[in-house]
């Protein structure tokens, strides 16, 4: 990926808190191309706040978890099924999603746009939201597009959401995207299509929780984790800052 020219959207350290600042009482992120538009409109049915400036801004498509407050939604689709909505929609858009989707998975806004740009930018955001068995936020749903309308995918979503059994779920909608049309170049994305076939829905707790989990008295472990955490994001934010003005 292209990295001479570099402009941060929004500061690592500064998301979540604007997020939470606009009133957000969820985060749902995902790459584009997953059905998240439609996902969103559901949780805004079901009385959540998910649209807020800077979660379109970049939260929406965020690049990596962040420290949020905020239960967390990762929504990933098929690699190939995504990567051909996003082509579908760039047609004869110059700013499309296809464009806007490349800044935003790497938080810059001087990202260049091109197959592999944006695949790269997917796959790199792919591996760090799964990556991980524990979440250092709050709790965080991993879900498959295809179990957004599966039944085990909808008894984990009430399950999440704390939504009654009856309440009536996302209803899927014809595919207009051909796969075919981006198999060539999905040829060299072969791991990242292996593990996502392998990955399954899931939610990750907190690691408090976790921690609490197995002793509701051990503080002192619960503080030096977070106080590591703490710095380690602090750290990343550094970098990032540091990466910046040596590209300016």
């Amino acid at each position: 990926m292209n990295s001479a020219k570099r402009r941060v959207i929004v500061k690592r350290r500064d998301i979540a808190s604007r997020i939470e600042r606009e009133g957000a009482t969820i985060l749902l992120v995902s790459c584009g191309g997953a059905g998240s538009t439609m996902f969103r409109e559901w949780l805004t049915n079901a009385n959540h706040k998910v649209s807020t400036p800077t979660w379109k801004e970049i939260g929406c498509h965020l690049p990596w978890p962040v420290n949020t407050k905020l239960k967390t939604i990762f929504l990933y689709g098929n690699p190939i099924q995504c990567f051909a909505s996003l082509k579908r929609r760039a047609v004869g858009r110059v700013n499309g999603p296809y464009h806007v989707n490349v800044k935003k998975l790497t938080n810059n806004s001087l990202a260049l746009s091109s197959d592999e740009e944006l695949l790269d930018a997917m796959e790199a955001q792919f591996a760090r939201w799964t990556r991980s068995d524990r979440s250092t936020t709050a709790a965080c749903l991993m879900i498959k597009q295809d179990d957004l309308y599966s039944v085990s995918g909808h008894e984990l979503i009430r399950k999440f959401l704390k939504l009654p059994a009856c309440y009536p779920m996302p209803e899927k909608s014809s595919r207009t995207s051909d796969p075919h049309s981006v198999a060539d170049i999905m040829i060299r994305r072969k791991n990242w299509i292996t593990q996502y076939e392998e990955s399954s829905s899931h939610v990750l707790l907190p690691v408090k929780s976790v921690l609490h989990r197995v002793s509701n008295t051990d503080t002192t472990r619960i503080a030096i984790l977070e106080k590591s955490v703490a710095q380690l994001s602090q750290r990343i934010d550094a970098l990032e800052d540091l990466r910046q003005k040596s590209s300016n």
